[in-house]
């Protein structure tokens, strides 16, 4: 046992380290994040093989993920595309066993909170750097904004406010029960100014779907910490937040959300509404297997002939909606897996909430939980599923919450 626990005591730094700087591994963009998900995968199955620990294969969700794996490998043969359908298929693999190792391994050598703790100057110092570059039209780096769309750190790359959105949640948790600790009234009102501040952040990158996912996230999570004075303060924060926005919003970014609105009553005309027509046909093709990931790309060319602003589709790389996506290039087999393999792990891991004592890891729990339930709502355009930062934001969240009902069971 001793010889075991050396063995494993030379990784525990390289596991905890990475995960420290993930945020920073996000920042310098997806090589970086996929060197860290294969990076995981070997270490997990080194120490499954080493230790010969496969518990995990008995795992209900586990088993259907591995078998929704399996199934699109070899649908990726029938594909238009093969080489795109089966590297895909092949690498989606990559982030079970980043969840797995994260969840059974992480946080020894560097404590949990710690971590978060870091996470959290992390994710300030980069909405400060945004708020920056809004005010002064140039960030601490340099960069200006892209276009009519501030992008901060990231650059050329408008991912900013899906950034935020995504990894925001994971220290909110630290914000609201520091709130319940501290005796004095402003320390109190100050932890919501800077939940206000991060939410004005997001809202200001333009991204419309990356705002709507962290203000329905707030409210949940709010609705859940205040009980009593939740309409109250939900009301006051509402007022405070709109008047700052009027004020200071530039007419830019006003004008992004004032397009939000025309797409939302003209939703079949929009650009949102022809691609989700786009995907509805495309899954047509073949109702039952569909064409392959990574195939929506290249078989809505196929279909849609007329590429005029007219026309009813659109193509893209996907269609923005993830059960859009998971029909039309995994068919009715890959979608009923998908959502039993959901089923099971939120089956898993849902109960564990009543059992929580009140502190920060069943606010960080019910935090992930929300998030996840948030990626599974039908009607949000989202980003491709498969790729390596809108899958790992998923696996991420997945990850502490298996994380955090491993160590209640301990």
């Amino acid at each position: 046992m001793k010889i075991i626990e050396n063995y494993r005591t030379k990784y525990y730094k390289i596991i905890d380290v990475t995960i420290l700087i993930l945020p920073i591994l996000f920042i310098l963009g997806a090589p970086w994040t996929n060197a860290c998900t294969i990076l995981f995968s070997f270490l997990f199955l080194h120490f499954s093989y080493k230790e010969k620990k496969w518990e995990w294969l008995s795992n209900k969700w586990i088993i259907l993920f591995l078998i929704f794996w399996i199934y699109n490998l070899i649908n990726g043969f029938f594909s238009t595309n093969s080489l795109a359908a089966i590297k895909t298929s092949f690498f989606y693999l990559r982030f079970l066993f980043f969840s797995l190792l994260i969840s059974t391994y992480g946080f020894y050598f560097i404590k949990f909170d710690k971590i978060i703790k870091f996470w959290l100057i992390c994710l300030l110092l980069v909405t400060t750097d945004l708020f920056i570059q809004y005010i002064f039209k140039v960030n601490l780096l340099g960069y200006p904004p892209h276009g009519v769309r501030y992008s901060g750190v990231f650059g050329n790359e408008l991912i900013i406010g899906s950034f935020l959105s995504r990894f925001l949640p994971l220290v909110i948790p630290l914000i609201l029960f520091y709130h319940t600790c501290v005796a004095k009234k402003y320390l109190k009102y100050g932890s919501y100014l800077l939940i206000l501040f991060f939410l004005f952040n997001i809202l200001i990158s333009g991204e419309r779907t990356a705002f709507i996912v962290f203000f329905v996230y707030i409210i949940c999570l709010l609705f859940y910490h205040l009980r009593k004075n939740f309409i109250r303060l939900l009301l006051i924060g509402i007022l405070i937040f709109s008047t700052l926005s009027i004020s200071i919003l530039s007419t830019e970014v006003k004008g992004r959300y004032n397009d939000f609105t025309n797409i939302i009553l003209n939703f079949d005309e929009s650009s949102y509404g022809k691609l989700w027509s786009s995907g509805y046909n495309v899954w047509k093709l073949n109702y039952i297997n569909g064409v392959g990931f990574k195939n929506f790309r290249v078989d809505c060319d196929l279909i849609v002939v007329d590429k005029s602003e007219n026309t009813h589709q659109l193509c893209s790389s996907h269609p923005h909606n993830l059960y859009l996506e998971l029909l039309s290039e995994t068919g009715i087999i890959g979608l009923v897996l998908f959502i039993l393999m959901f089923y099971y792990l939120l089956k898993q891991i849902v109960p564990t909430i009543f059992l929580l004592k009140e502190n920060q890891q069943k606010y960080l729990y019910i935090s992930c939980l929300i998030m996840i339930l948030i990626y599974l709502w039908p009607v949000i355009t989202y980003g491709s599923f498969y790729t390596s930062l809108n899958g790992l934001y998923i696996w991420l969240h997945i990850s502490l919450l298996n994380y955090l009902r491993r160590d209640y069971i301990k």
